[in-house]
């Protein structure tokens, strides 16, 4: 079966989007229904479950694909990028009404046939990880933090950054504590030490950077866990 490669599709919804502004009301029809599966790919995986067409989650499809058609522009870069980030936002935004947090995997359909698969999960993965990244920088900062401390800050040993993970992890594990530490914005240090006989010295000198680990955890950043976790603690949930 013949598929578009990436940039015959980015050529092909670029003709599409534009003729549609220039008054050709009829121009998405020929690519709606691979966009609406792209909405879809987006609304799942940051859902962390399989939409179908008729859920009520896919309702907001229709608006955002034309709202997004209206607003582009070519500055904007690519506009599978532009309309990707657009339905993600709307996702991450019910979800916060719902007070839930977005998710990172999850198993769905394929496109349409004619469509490079891996082209659109490129774009999806790239949207929710530099949107991850944004969240975790503003994170930090209300902790006083950024991500040029955090290369600082790591412990240089693999048995110290072992005893800082764990203590992350017990912080990020029990409810009263990771409390603690979002509402008074440092760590429960004397919890720690009575509760799980960690080292202070240990606490005060890895702070910044357990801080970091725990906001990890709590927000299950899944593209950073790579970047910070051992392969092992991250398969076993941290539980090693």
């Amino acid at each position: 079966m013949f598929f578009r490669g990436k940039d015959e599709i980015k050529d092909l919804v670029s003709s599409c989007v534009q003729s549609y502004q220039a008054g050709d009301k009829n121009a998405l029809d020929s690519i709606y229904e691979e966009l609406s599966q792209f909405c879809r790919k987006v609304i799942s995986k940051t859902r962390g479950k399989y939409i179908n067409p008729d859920d009520e989650e896919a309702g907001m499809i229709s608006n955002v694909i034309l709202d997004a058609v209206d607003k582009y522009d070519v500055d904007r870069g690519p506009f599978m990028v532009y309309l990707g980030q657009a339905v993600r936002n709307r996702t991450v935004d019910e979800l916060r009404k719902e007070k839930r947090s977005p998710a990172v995997t999850v198993s769905y359909d394929n496109l349409s046939p004619g469509f490079e698969e891996n082209y659109f999960e490129d774009i999806i993965d790239d949207i929710a990880r530099k949107q991850e990244i944004q969240e975790f920088e503003r994170l930090l900062a209300g902790f006083a933090l950024n991500f040029g401390d955090l290369v600082n800050i790591s412990p240089r040993h693999t048995k110290t950054r072992e005893q800082a993970l764990r203590a992350a992890w017990l912080i990020a594990q029990d409810s009263e504590l990771s409390s603690y530490l979002i509402n008074k914005g440092t760590l429960p240090q004397k919890h720690l030490e009575e509760k799980f006989n960690l080292n202070r010295s240990l606490l005060e000198r890895y702070r910044k950077y357990i801080i970091a680990v725990v906001l990890i955890h709590i927000y299950d950043f899944g593209y950073l866990k790579p970047y910070v976790l051992p392969a092992h603690r991250r398969d076993n949930n941290g539980s090693n």
